[in-house]
């Protein structure tokens, strides 16, 4: 999907594609596309909260490339953006949790709060930038923003050989653990990058797969993992 909307922005050659990737609490699927797709620009939530950038860190960032690609008349692109990024900026995560403590008094709207479409967030703090630079005289280029966001439509395609494998061997441990009598257990391979022959199956607790957070002032666990059928 990001290969066709990087040949289209090639082919127009007048917009840059701001694509939304899944992962809330981590960037690897956004890095993963990266190093497959090998787009313009990718942002990494771990990196930013690394570096404890800010919005304008990143916007800025975003800018600068596309000033430069502008200079050599590529007034075009694609940047790849995890859903998440938010969520590792130190300044917006002191914001969510005073949020989250307001939200326990019932006068903010959780579901608003939740919504925040990043992608189309950067374009308009991109697009004010970028005027801000063009009366300045340093950007001459065309700024276009187009907002993609590719969900669960992404995990839609024909398994690769390896999916069959790896679900294979994840059916196979989840029978040998229930034929055993083991309970609180989720099935699980390692060693992926092995032959198969050497892959390693077994039982992860599912205790080790929980996460606390606070919401509406209380904790609640949730699961960091997801289920494959």
């Amino acid at each position: 999907m990001i290969e066709n909307v990087m040949i289209d922005a090639r082919s127009t050659g007048k917009y840059y594609h701001f694509v939304r990737l899944m992962g809330r609490a981590a960037s690897r699927i956004t890095l993963e596309c990266a190093l497959q797709t090998h787009p313009n620009i990718k942002i990494i939530g771990e990196e930013v909260a690394a570096k404890k950038l800010t919005l304008k860190d990143v916007t800025d960032y975003i800018v600068d490339v596309i000033v430069k690609r502008a200079a050599v008349n590529y007034n075009y692109g694609v940047i790849l953006i995890p859903e998440g990024l938010i969520d590792f900026i130190p300044e917006v995560q002191q914001l969510i949790a005073e949020l989250n403590e307001i939200l326990a008094h019932d006068v903010v709207d959780e579901g608003g709060v939740a919504k925040i479409e990043t992608e189309k967030m950067l374009i308009q703090m991109v697009e004010t930038e970028l005027e801000k630079r063009k009366q300045e005289g340093t950007y001459k280029g065309e700024f276009k923003g187009q907002s993609h966001f590719f969900g669960y439509e992404g995990r839609c395609g024909l398994p690769t050989n390896f999916d069959a494998m790896y679900c294979y061997a994840l059916g196979y441990g989840a029978g040998a653990l229930l034929h055993s009598g083991k309970t609180g257990l989720i099935s699980s391979v390692g060693n992926l990058s092995a032959p198969v022959e050497e892959w390693t199956v077994g039982g992860t607790a599912l205790t080790a797969l929980m996460d606390v957070e606070r919401r509406h002032g209380i904790h609640h666990v949730y699961g960091s993992f997801s289920v494959c059928l």
